[in-house]
Order: structure tokens, then C-alpha cells, then sequence
């Protein structure tokens, strides 16, 4: 079968450490299936002949392929995306594809396996593939596509673990592996989801620590679809409130408001990652930053302290050099009481005209920020800047306002051609 390839991928904006990207388009959470594990996140929706995928972290990509098959299903795991294809439901014949990044690979055929609507695709970091098939079954196949194994019991769901499937029957669990099928324990509701590698969550609001299968919080409300862990925390997303519970004694430790619309949490190397209702962005939190929200949040006798050190400022600019990020300003400073935003940045570098805002329950402190030498406002320092200072010093097009700023690298209060002999070893030692 011939595969045509429709590749609409973009890279996007550059993800740095605690904070969110916002990822541009219209791509809706409606259909979507979010699927996360160490190496990344994904969310995942399918068409019958079109798999949209957008890769939240690391790599912030978003894509399409088409196909001439009908899509099933399709999955993510280890950083690669698995796709369920069949020519016909009920016939005996199906593949696989497998997508990284732009490239895909060419179709790997599974023989004497039948599909229903209701059939899915999972896949483990060993490059193992487990179809649930027509039957409720669950066939194991390797990464060539040789069948390894089919599991005894039925099932109505998998999902995707590091080291094995998870299998979810209308009572309980099952972890899934080419050799092995281990019951894990009872469930009250077969909608299952999952909230890490050592924890799962169902639609009654329940969290099961998977290695002895304890129930370690019940949070009493039908429909919680939203959890995630950190290395400290469990975290509960509850009518738009984050509620933190001890990871050691699974107690409860308090609320953090969070007034934003969220489709889902995902746990991810120690963080929270939070994805918008929209579908479109992902805010990750670190257990520190979950900390000090809680604080301002919660305490009334707060402290509200700024100190910028190390960077220069005056009572409407920061300055800072070039190549500085957002994570960097953030773990060089200190804002007790405040919470930082940066208009609608969340990541990457620092660009001259970005605002830096810092609120607490009675102040709002804006300021703007001026990366040395960037008189273009685009975070870096090239031969753009060195021609637009040419043009100001040629009286060609004057430099204004922030920008005339930026490029007044030796503070003199005037542009000149020291000015421009600065920017030029500031553009040699970004290249």
C-alpha cells in the first residue's frame, strides 16, 4: 500500500525550563488523547484517514499525516507515534506505521489480526506493540511485527507504560508484557487513566499507587479526569483548584487557586504540566514554583519582596544581556509575595520590549526589559541589529524609544560608532 505523506510540521517557540509555551494554531482537545511518559507529551487525534498530533514537550512540533487506510487508533510512546491502520474493519490484514518528528516509516503488516471501532494500540519502550483486537483481545507483536503473544483475559482499554501495557478489564487491571499477564487489582470504575509510572486515576475520582494497587486518595467528586505527580506531590486538579497531597502519607496539604480552563495534567520529569482547554499550550510548573504559589495564595502575612540582583534597573527598564532566557531571569532573582508573568511569554529568550509583571494581592510592578545590543526586539543580536544601527548612525531610520536604548551599549546617552563596534562583538560571540 502507497502512504501519502502530508508533512505540516512547524517548530515552534523554544521550551525552557519551569514555565509554559503557547503553541499557535487552532488545534482543539476535542477527539484528542493525551498520552505522556519521560521523553515527552503528546496529544493525539485521528480522523478515518488523518492523524493530527501535537508534541506539547520537548520538541513543541505539530503535525499531520494522511493515509489511504482507515485510522483506528494511534498512540505515543518513547517519543514516537504509533498508528493503527486497516483497509476494512473485520478483515484479517492491518498495519502499523511508526512517525518521529517529520520522517515516518514504511508500513510494518500484521497478519490474522481482526479490528473493530473500539480496538486500540499501545506500544512500550522496548518497541513492543499491543492491539486490542475485535475480540477484546490483547495480541503482542514485536517492533517487525512478529506475533509474540495473545493475552487470555478481555479487555476494554490500554494504555501506554514505559516497560508495559496496562490493560483495563470492567474489574480490574492487568500489566501487560510479551511474556507475562499480572493481575494488579479491583477497580470501581473501568474508566482508568493515567497519572504517572507509579500511579493511576478513575472517574470517581480515586488515585491507586500501582505497585501494591492501594487506594492512597479518594477525592469525593465523580468525573476527576485530572492528576498528575511530582517528586513531593500529588496534584489534583478539583473544580479549579489545584489540591497538593503529600506523596510520603498521602495527606491532603492545601488548595492553590488556578482559574484557568484545563484539559488535562501530565507528569513530567518531576513537574506538572498543565495543557489548556484549547489544546494549544502547556504550562510546567515546578514543585517549587507549586510552593511558592501555594504561599502567596494561601498566607496572609506574606512577606512581598523584588531584588533583581544581578541585573541593572531602573524604575521602568531591566537590563540584561543577550542570550538571557526566561528561566535564567527567574533563577537569578527573587519576588516573594508575587507572582511573575511575562505578557503572553512564557519561555525562551528575553527580547527588548518584553514586559516583566510582578503582582501580589495589593501591587502590580510592570516592567520592560532591554536585552544590550537586540534594537530589533528579537532576542538576539545579528546583522539585523548591526544594520538597523547603521541606518540610525546613516540618519537613514532612527532608532526610538526602547530600541534606541538597547543599542546605547556604553551607557553614554548618545549612539555612536562605539556603540556599533559593541554590537558587533555582541553579534561575533552569538554566532
Amino acid at each position: 500500500m502507497r502512504i501519502s505523506q502530508k508533512a505540516v510540521f512547524a517548530v515552534l517557540t523554544a521550551l525552557m525550563f519551569i514555565s509554559c509555551v503557547s503553541i499557535q494554531g487552532s488545534a482543539s482537545t476535542q477527539g484528542k488523547k493525551l498520552f505522556f511518559d519521560s521523553k515527552g507529551i503528546f496529544l493525539i487525534g485521528h480522523t478515518n484517514d488523518k492523524v493530527n498530533s501535537l508534541e506539547l514537550f520537548p520538541s513543541e512540533l505539530s503535525f499531520t499525516y494522511s493515509f489511504e487506510d482507515k485510522i483506528i487508533d494511534a498512540c505515543a510512546s518513547n517519543s514516537k507515534i504509533y498508528i493503527l491502520t486497516s483497509q476494512a474493519l473485520k478483515s484479517n490484514n492491518c498495519r502499523i506505521y511508526k512517525a518521529e518528528k517529520s520522517s515516518i516509516s514504511e508500513p510494518i503488516p500484521l497478519n490474522s489480526v481482526q479490528l473493530a471501532e473500539y480496538s486500540m494500540i499501545s506500544a512500550d519502550n522496548g518497541g513492543n506493540i499491543y492491539i486490542l483486537n475485535a475480540s477484546f483481545k490483547v495480541q503482542v507483536f514485536n517492533k517487525s511485527g512478529k506475533r509474540l503473544k495473545t493475552h487470555s483475559a478481555n479487555f476494554n482499554k490500554i494504555i501506554p507504560f514505559d516497560s508495559y501495557t496496562l490493560a483495563v478489564s470492567n474489574t480490574g487491571l492487568y500489566s501487560l508484557t510479551p511474556e507475562s499477564q499480572v493481575y494488579l487489582g479491583k477497580i470501581s470504575s473501568p474508566y482508568i487513566y493515567k497519572i504517572s509510572e507509579n500511579y493511576v486515576g478513575d472517574a470517581e475520582g480515586n488515585v491507586y499507587r500501582i505497585n501494591d494497587f492501594a487506594k492512597v486518595i479518594s477525592v469525593k467528586q465523580n468525573g476527576i479526569y485530572k492528576a498528575a505527580q511530582t517528586d513531593k506531590y500529588i496534584v489534583v486538579l478539583n473544580k479549579g483548584k489545584l489540591n497538593l497531597y503529600n506523596r510520603q502519607n498521602y495527606s491532603f496539604i492545601k488548595n492553590i487557586e488556578y482559574d484557568k480552563k484545563v484539559f488535562a495534567l501530565a507528569s513530567y520529569k518531576g513537574m506538572v504540566a498543565i495543557i489548556n482547554s484549547s489544546g494549544t499550550g502547556c504550562e510546567l510548573i515546578s514543585e517549587k514554583e507549586l510552593e511558592r504559589i501555594n504561599a502567596s495564595k494561601n498566607s496572609n502575612t506574606a512577606k512581598t519582596k523584588i531584588n533583581l540582583s544581578p541585573f541593572s534597573n531602573t524604575k521602568k527598564y531591566i537590563y540584561v544581556d543577550c542570550g538571557t532566557t526566561i528561566a535564567d531571569f527567574k533563577s537569578k532573582i527573587t519576588y516573594d509575595g508575587y507572582e511573575l508573568s511575562f505578557g503572553n511569554r512564557k519561555s525562551g529568550r528575553i527580547t527588548t520590549g518584553m514586559n516583566a509583571v510582578f503582582k501580589s494581592d495589593k501591587t502590580k510592578i510592570k516592567l520592560r526589559f532591554i536585552v544590550k545590543g537586540d534594537v530589533t526586539g528579537k532576542g538576539n543580536v545579528n546583522s539585523r541589529d548591526e544594520n538597523a544601527m547603521f541606518s540610525h548612525l546613516l540618519n537613514t531610520q532612527k532608532l526610538k524609544g526602547i530600541y534606541k536604548l538597547a543599542a546605547d551599549l556604553n551607557f553614554d546617552k548618545k549612539l555612536s560608532n562605539a556603540d556599533l563596534v559593541l554590537i558587533s562583538r555582541i553579534k561575533e560571540q552569538e554566532s
